[in-house]
């Protein structure tokens, strides 16, 4: 609506004027009583490679299945694991 018609209307209009035709009347009161866009639309900008994603896939290929399973319930246990990704491969979970 704020694309189509340049007009600023609020999210509550949208449950209180359900039909097309409500609607339709609220976009044209709003255009007659002068409620042009305040704001522009927010867009979506494309996101930067997620390189520390990839760091952390590539360290997670290199931990068995105990120090996996040691990992999940270090973060189930609601416990931050901030050193877990910064050790060496290989070596148990918890230990440098």
């Amino acid at each position: 609506i704020r694309k189509a018609f340049e007009v600023e209307i609020g999210v509550r209009v949208l449950f209180e004027q359900p039909t097309i035709a409500e609607l339709a009347t609220a976009v044209e009161k709003a255009l007659a009583g002068g409620q042009k866009v305040r704001t522009p639309a927010l867009q979506r900008r494309p996101r930067p490679a997620a390189t520390n994603q990839e760091a952390l896939l590539a360290h997670l290929d290199t931990l068995s299945a105990a120090e996996v399973q040691a990992l999940l319930q270090r973060v189930l246990d609601n416990k931050q694991p901030a050193d877990a990704f910064s050790e060496k491969p290989g070596a148990a979970v918890g230990e440098p």
